[in-house]
């Protein structure tokens, strides 16, 4: 087999696992963007506006490097390496974007591209960049990506998905995003603004505290969390996780006036799972100072 039908299978591969699996696409997002590189003294946020004909995702992350190009232009590569966090969703990261998409034009200084895909093809359109006109950016962005729904129905899922499905607990798992913003903007839902983050807190080792703000339009609301994480090493080995033989288990209680709340929790690996009960017995031994 030459480089050429090699490259041409890879793809038609890839596209077969777009349309048989759900990849969960705006998850994949926002754990790249957790991932990705920010400057010091940044907090790092991730805007999702949805509008009727397509989705803008706007980032404050340093922007795009000439490997990061190469990388989401081929399949099964990607610049994170065996970095623990990094989904590993068989090789097909980014492009699971296609799950809705036709279209997804990505635009971070000095790059301005765009990839194309159609039921029809062989998947070679979501690994060939085409170059596309620069769009405006509102300060503070460094990359933005619009994805180009294939029909409304694809626009109703991702709708429905903000506002019934992600946990606003997803923050907790995550290393640097600090916000993530909803800004909802279609013909068969009011307008809404929702956005979540973390509030600095007392993160003192017999604390442990975060806290997630929920602002929707006017209406404010914290909520509380006990968390502990936990490093787990010598992992078996599995061909999801290529070269990781450890990870980070987080745990975290919410709390509503100093009481833990007992109520089914959504479980997360990397991607939130499921919601689900346990009944743990937690002893914390709160230390005092001399």
């Amino acid at each position: 087999m030459n480089s050429k039908s090699k490259y041409t299978d890879h793809s038609f591969r890839l596209a077969e696992q777009l349309n048989t699996k759900d990849t969960r696409f705006i998850y994949e997002l926002i754990q790249n963007a957790d991932d990705n590189h920010y400057l010091d003294g940044v907090e790092p946020f991730l805007e999702f506006t949805l509008q009727e004909e397509y989705l803008k995702i706007e980032s404050n992350e340093v922007g795009f490097s000439p490997d990061n190009i190469a990388a989401i232009s081929k399949v099964g590569r990607s610049t994170k390496g065996s970095k623990r966090g990094f989904i590993g969703e068989k090789g097909i990261g980014f492009k699971s974007v296609f799950r809705v998409a036709r279209k997804v034009h990505i635009q971070s200084e000095p790059y301005s591209f765009a990839f194309i895909y159609d039921d029809d093809d062989s998947g070679l359109g979501m690994v060939t960049p085409l170059n596309e006109p620069y769009l405006p950016i509102r300060d503070g962005v460094q990359t933005q990506m619009i994805l180009h729904f294939r029909d409304r129905r694809t626009r109703e899922q991702v709708l429905d998905e903000f506002l019934h499905h992600l946990p606003l607990t997803i923050l907790l798992f995550l290393k640097q995003l600090k916000r993530v913003t909803l800004d909802i903007k279609v013909p068969e839902h009011a307008s809404q603004r929702i956005s979540y983050s973390v509030l600095p807190t007392d993160s003192s080792p017999t604390k442990n505290r975060v806290i997630i703000r929920k602002v929707d339009g006017n209406s404010s609301s914290d909520y509380e969390f006990w968390v502990k994480k936990q490093q787990v090493y010598d992992m078996p080995p599995h061909s999801a996780r290529k070269n990781i033989s450890q990870a980070e288990v987080v745990l975290a209680f919410p709390l509503l006036d100093e009481v833990p709340v007992i109520e089914s929790q959504w479980i997360s690996a990397y991607l939130p799972m499921r919601k689900e009960t346990f009944k743990v017995r937690l002893r914390i031994i709160l230390l005092a100072s001399c």
